[in-house]
């Protein structure tokens, strides 16, 4: 991949020196005579460019479909897509700011991890809504709205967000806890929602069938869960057709069948002095992210789950102690808890505090073990924000043509 990415940044240099000459009053810059623009283009198979293309991060990409015709039918061709999804699958990182009081201070920021960089987006403009609401879930941005918060609106995407509308739910909510079945993208997907009742089941579950625009009423979260639930404290996933939630502070765990429609017995997750967790899935695998304190030295650790027996397994990665040190220190006040999401085989743990400075890093999972990289900090000026949604998705190159 590094060397069809060195060619296509080459190839990309080679023709905008060729097409967009520099002037007189700038340093002289010329292509080698070996890359003209006829060698550069013309010797190379239009199979082999779509290849070496397909390597490129997607800012990159956009840039190359601007240097010739060639290259932007290539770049905007449905087999160029195809090509580019199975070349570069990491997920992005998205971080959006939202200011209750003050929405002009709303920002939107994206990482590419091809590119490492991040870029500036739009603000979130979905329609009228409740902006505490607002949500980050398994790539999607969700917000009840409505009079009585009874219906949802999402969008799968933050490049060129599409926002749709659910039809009302039984009962409304007040910051639910979310979870989607499938691929927003399609028109076949589902959506959980559970807890967030004030006047009726608290612990109430309802699916959304996109294909029907309806909620089906299904058996409630085990009682063991308490009459409040709350993002901040759980967190939930769907894993082989099931959907998972547990108490992240305890450990407390409980699936749901999606086609039986029956919840298992409460289970205990957390390994011994982990006092804070989150439940992932990442690289077809249930993971548990935990912050470890006593006994060993404090750090930020993941397992492997075992879904069926729902305990943890083998231990798979550990978080270098400096990367560690930019959201924990013993002796800090303003220690806040870590937020962890995953997307395909990369996972993000960031920090959803000012005081933290937004810090943010990235773990690829793979056969060879895990690989850490600190994000770079988010581009200045970055505002205070009264709330912090992050989500992470695979951005496909024709969302952004």
């Amino acid at each position: 991949q590094a060397v069809f990415r060195g060619c296509a940044c080459s190839l990309v240099l080679a023709m905008a020196v060729c097409t967009f000459p520099p002037s007189s009053s700038s340093i002289a810059l010329s292509p080698p005579p070996s890359l003209t623009t006829s060698c550069v283009v013309h010797q190379l198979s239009e199979e082999l460019l779509e290849l070496i293309l397909a390597f490129l991060p997607v800012s990159s990409a956009l840039v190359a479909s601007s240097v010739c015709k060639l290259w932007s039918s290539t770049v905007s061709s449905p087999t160029f897509a195809a090509l580019r999804a199975r070349a570069v699958s990491k997920p992005w990182f998205f971080l959006c700011g939202v200011n209750y009081y003050l929405p002009a201070k709303d920002q939107v920021f994206a990482f590419d991890p091809h590119a490492c960089k991040w870029s500036r987006l739009p603000c979130l403009s979905p329609p009228p809504h409740d902006q505490s609401s607002l949500a980050g879930m398994d790539g999607v941005v969700f917000a009840l709205k409505g009079v009585e918060q009874s219906s949802l609106c999402y969008t799968a995407g933050l490049v060129k967000p599409v926002w749709k509308t659910t039809s009302c739910m039984s009962f409304a909510r007040c910051d639910p806890l979310l979870a989607v079945v499938g691929d927003c993208h399609s028109g076949s997907h589902k959506i959980i929602v559970t807890g967030g009742v004030d006047d009726g089941d608290p612990l109430s579950v309802e699916i959304y069938d996109a294909l029907t625009d309806s909620w089906e009423l299904c058996p409630s979260l085990p009682d063991a869960f308490g009459k409040f639930q709350c993002p901040s404290w759980m967190s939930s996933v769907v894993y082989k057709g099931k959907f998972y939630v547990s108490k992240n502070n305890t450990g407390e765990i409980c699936a749901f069948d999606l086609e039986q429609k029956t919840w298992s017995s409460l289970r205990m997750l957390h390994p011994q002095w982990v006092t804070y967790s989150h439940l992932l899935v990442c690289d077809g695998m249930l993971l548990l992210a935990g912050l470890l304190k006593g006994g060993q030295e404090t750090s930020i650790r993941l397992w492997q789950v075992d879904e069926d027996a729902m305990r943890c397994g083998k231990e798979i990665g550990i978080m270098p102690s400096e990367m560690f040190s930019l959201f924990w220190s013993e002796n800090d006040e303003k220690n806040v808890a870590l937020k962890c999401l995953a997307r395909v085989n990369v996972l993000y743990i960031y920090s959803d505090s000012v005081y933290k400075d937004y810090a943010s890093c990235m773990c690829e999972i793979s056969s060879r073990g895990c690989s850490w990289t600190r994000l770079p900090s988010l581009p200045s000026p970055v505002n205070r924000f009264d709330k912090v949604i992050c989500l992470s998705s695979v951005v496909p190159i024709e969302s952004c043509l």
